[in-house]
């Protein structure tokens, strides 16, 4: 009795110390631990010494400690994707020698130091998408003489050093992605040490058309081939045309490829030669929307508060790409036909608190890429009349059930791109309207539907799931069945401006035997024990492996662990793991 106690403590012990931590090999059959989704804060003391892959994403991570990997003699590769790492250890000499992948994606980074990597400067391949990084430091990737794949995509960054590239010992750099940050110029001779690198992705940029714009007009031109666009999570195309203007206003979206010299440079060739339209506004442009509505834009003008020139009977305000911290209800009061407000690529971290309607008119608000964090209960009670609400790329990590409840018109809800890691249960059903047509989380850290979710509005036209680490266990019969019966309004972006119908986007990510998966096709059987109260997957933690050498070892070297219907901690009908 006191032994079947024992091993009772001991294997809730082990299930504790690994979780869900996976050994398996990666596609280059490299022995790998997956521990994805854990809540870990540091490297679990069990993984065995000799992994080579060890990936730890959708944890609590706070920084990049290179000292707590040292005892990964063979470690490859390293993944921290989606977690909160905002510094790396300073470590000046090489300690990681067999370390060639890292992947920090989704994190936040706002600046990395020189040298950043020289504790792992054997390292090929390096992905920084989705951070928050202002600035480039010009020896950040000096001494990295391996490195092929560079991934800055989806950043804040202004500026690129003039000598990023040219200072870099490698010579077989074949990937530079820095699509989607906030880059006006490509400095003059930028690509002039490696002028011909394979893939290069340069679009979603607010460029600068005016006489600067002159190298990278050229550079187009002659490695036209060689730049891309992602069109999807794991699908490029080729497209020199997705590079275009964002000003001057008269040149936006133009490609920049297709450009000529008389159009964006005065004969003087050191001043744009564009209309001036008033000294106070700069490029502040007036014309009309696709809906004639009026508009003015002044993108990228480093504005932090609305510039008092701006016509009282503006219907669309366009200020992307500025300095403003807040949106201020207020601000706009003056503006009694306000239909749209874009405040997209900005800083902005707070809402102005206030609970009475004094933007009537405003339907379309857009708050795309900023650093909102969190939404208070009936955040957007000064503009209740609101159609559609943008706040993809932000850094929310929770949302309030009442945030959204009395936005009676609302249609459409875009949350993707955050760091959402719980719908509440009640987000949809106290919501008022009842012509919701878009919601969208996708690229969230969502594990869970909560059951019913959907209930009120079962029938949204356009919901975005997909790019989520969906746990696959008893709690997702609910959205395998839900898939089922709206699979038809399931879609998944492909680009910009393009998306498709494809419920099979909505995959699992844990546990290990189900990942990649897709849901909608998963049977009962498959994801959940007959008990219905825990997953059936079987348990590949060794319990005689982890008494003996405080790691789990490889499978291929464990001893087999097997569990048949075990019900713990009864105190009858109980059925300990067998040991073989």
């Amino acid at each position: 009795m006191r032994c079947t106690f024992f091993l009772l403590i001991l294997y809730n012990l082990c299930l504790t110390m690994t979780s869900c931590c996976h050994s398996d090999r990666n596609p280059d059959h490299r022995a790998r631990v997956n521990c994805t989704g854990m809540t870990l804060s540091t490297v679990p003391s069990v993984i065995d010494p000799a992994t080579e892959v060890i990936v730890l994403t959708n944890n609590e991570f706070v920084s990049l400690s290179w000292t707590s990997y040292q005892s990964f003699h063979k470690l490859h590769e390293l993944d921290l994707s989606r977690n909160k790492v905002s510094s790396l250890e300073n470590i000046s000499d090489l300690i990681l020698p067999s370390l060639r992948v890292l992947r920090l994606s989704g994190n936040r980074l706002q600046e990395l130091p020189e040298s950043a990597f020289a504790a792992a400067s054997k390292l090929t391949e390096i992905y920084l998408r989705a951070n928050q990084l202002h600035t480039l430091n010009e020896d950040t990737f000096k001494d990295l003489e391996n490195l092929e794949v560079l991934d800055l995509s989806q950043n804040l960054i202004h500026v690129l050093p003039l000598s990023l590239l040219s200072v870099m010992t490698t010579k077989i750099l074949k990937t530079f992605d820095v699509e989607d940050n906030r880059l006006k110029v490509m400095p003059n001779q930028f690509f002039s040490k490696l002028p011909d690198i394979p893939y290069v992705y340069l679009s979603k940029n607010p460029w600068v058309c005016d006489c600067e714009v002159r190298y990278l007009t050229y550079w187009l031109d002659d490695q036209g081939h060689n730049v891309y666009v992602h069109t999807g999570p794991s699908h490029i195309v080729n497209d020199p045309e997705s590079v275009v203007c964002d000003s001057p206003c008269r040149l936006k979206d133009r490609t920049i490829i297709d450009l000529t010299d008389d159009e964006y440079c005065s004969p003087s060739g050191d001043m744009d030669s564009a209309p001036v339209t008033t000294a106070k506004t700069s490029c502040c442009h007036t014309d009309r929307n696709p809906d004639r509505r009026a508009r003015v834009n002044c993108t990228g003008m480093t504005l932090s508060t609305v510039p008092s020139v701006i016509d009282p009977a503006t219907e669309v305000i366009v200020l992307t790409d500025n300095e403003f911290v807040s949106l201020s209800w207020t601000s706009y009061q003056s503006f009694l036909k306000l239909h749209e407000l874009d405040l997209s690529q900005n800083k902005v971290s707070s809402l102005e608190n206030i609970s009475d309607l004094i933007l009537p008119s405003l339907r379309v608000l857009r708050l795309s890429g900023n650093r909102l964090q969190e939404l208070p209960k009936s955040a957007f009670a000064a503009a209740s009349k609101l159609t559609e609400i943008y706040l993809r790329a932000n850094q929310l990590h929770t949302l309030n059930e009442d945030t959204f409840k009395d936005l009676e018109n609302l249609e459409v809800l875009d949350l993707s791109q955050n760091l959402i890691q719980v719908l509440p249960l009640s987000l949809l059903s106290v919501m008022t309207t009842k012509i919701l047509m878009t919601f969208d989380v996708e690229d969230n850290r969502l594990k869970v539907i909560p059951n019913q979710f959907f209930s009120k509005l079962p029938d949204i036209p356009y919901v975005y799931l997909s790019k989520n680490p969906w746990v696959c266990d008893c709690k997702v019969r609910y959205l395998t069945s839900w898939l089922e019966d709206q699979g038809h309004n399931i879609y998944v972006h492909t680009g910009p401006s393009n998306i498709i119908n494809d419920p099979e986007s909505v995959v699992c990510d844990s546990p290990s035997r189900l990942k990649d998966q897709a849901i909608i096709d998963l049977t009962d059987d498959e994801y959940c024990s007959p008990s219905g109260d825990m997953d059936s997957a079987p348990l590949t933690t060794d319990i005689s492996s982890t008494l003996s050498s405080g790691y789990v070892l490889p499978s291929n070297q464990t001893a087999a662990v097997t569990q048949t219907n075990t019900i713990i901690p009864t105190q009858t009908n109980t059925t300990m793991p067998t040991l073989t």
